[in-house]
């Protein structure tokens, strides 16, 4: 028996997977320092970050997973399977 390989697909929804768990992971602590460094408020949720210093640090974690699914695609040419 030969075993077979992951497809792309699969190896595409776990590194998207694995993305989206480390930036949420790693969000509030990057935010947390980055304040600290860049200001002398701490806010008090994470929306608040928006309208600190670190807007351009929210903004690009929030629009990374969709980016990356809207460059990699699915794997197949449109119509394709």
């Amino acid at each position: 028996m030969s075993q077979e390989q992951p497809s792309d697909l699969i190896i595409s929804y776990l590194s998207l997977r694995r993305i989206v768990g480390a930036i949420g992971i790693l969000l509030p602590f990057v935010l947390r320092i980055g304040i600290i460094a860049f200001s002398d408020q701490i806010p008090y949720s994470i929306s608040s970050y928006y309208y600190s210093p670190m807007r351009n640090i929210l903004v690009a974690s929030l629009c990374a997973p969709p980016v990356k699914v809207a460059v990699t695609g699915d794997g197949h040419p449109a119509g394709r399977r």
